[in-house]
């Protein structure tokens, strides 16, 4: 398999897997597994959270930033057979479209980690509101966030260009599960040559969602849930709303 997207999600901790996979670069490359650098190498050394090594990329296959050194190496590392690891939250937003195009008609595999929307909505309200200085409600938040939140819909969109996705239920391997799992679902053993470097991430506490936005979000994901369940997680229900 040529490629590896991990697209996230935001607050499945994407930032841990992406410094992690930096931080052992080159224990990675010494099995098979490049894993590109990026400018977000800075932040990850300063200890802090990441967009991935995969956002310049996208940037710039889309147009929005010119990074051709980072598109050359990327074509150069494919001439040569390697197979590249590329890792963005982005992939699961705005920059997911732009996944075909720098695969380039060659094989590719999508891994993603999901936790219940209802867990999500209050850290990413938090987490938006810090960083932004956004002033409305969590009700306005969440009209702004719920076509992001249909997961389903965009595991079907991937599918239908790179085939069966990787999906992964975040509540079950979260803490010190969450980088051997990820491991095993991209083929790489785990050994002690491999570490997880120390974070320094400041995040805001999560907003308490008042019970009627919560039935809100139960109505309007719980169904497409319980399907992700049956199609990946053998029926368990690791997005249960609650």
């Amino acid at each position: 398999m040529p490629l590896l997207f991990h697209a996230g999600t935001h607050y499945t901790g994407t930032t841990k897997i992406q410094a992690f996979c930096a931080h052992n670069r080159a224990a990675l490359a010494e099995r098979g597994l490049i894993y590109p650098e990026g400018k977000s190498d800075r932040a990850y050394k300063r200890g802090r959270e990441t967009p991935g090594n995969g956002l310049s990329l996208a940037l710039h296959v889309s147009g929005q930033q010119a990074n051709a050194n980072i598109w050359d190496a990327h074509e150069a590392a494919l001439g040569r057979g390697d197979t590249l690891l590329y890792s963005a939250a982005a992939f699961w937003g705005k920059q997911r479209e732009v996944m075909p195009a720098i695969a380039d008609g060659r094989d590719a595999r999508v891994i993603v980690y999901l936790r219940p929307q209802t867990e999500l909505m209050g850290r990413a309200y938090s987490a938006v509101r810090a960083r932004r200085d956004y002033s409305g409600s969590i009700e306005e938040y969440f009209e702004e966030a719920r076509p992001e939140m249909h997961y389903l819909r965009k595991i079907e969109e991937i599918e239908s260009w790179a085939g069966p996705m990787i999906v992964r239920p975040y509540n079950a391997v979260k803490g010190e599960g969450l980088i051997p799992d990820f491991l095993a679902q991209i083929g790489v053993d785990n050994d002690t040559a491999l570490s997880v470097p120390e974070l320094n991430i400041d995040r805001p506490e999560p907003v308490a969602l008042p019970g009627n936005l919560r039935q809100r979000i139960i109505d309007e994901y719980a169904k497409e849930n319980a399907e992700i369940e049956r199609r990946y997680f053998a029926g368990e229900n690791w997005l249960a709303l609650t």
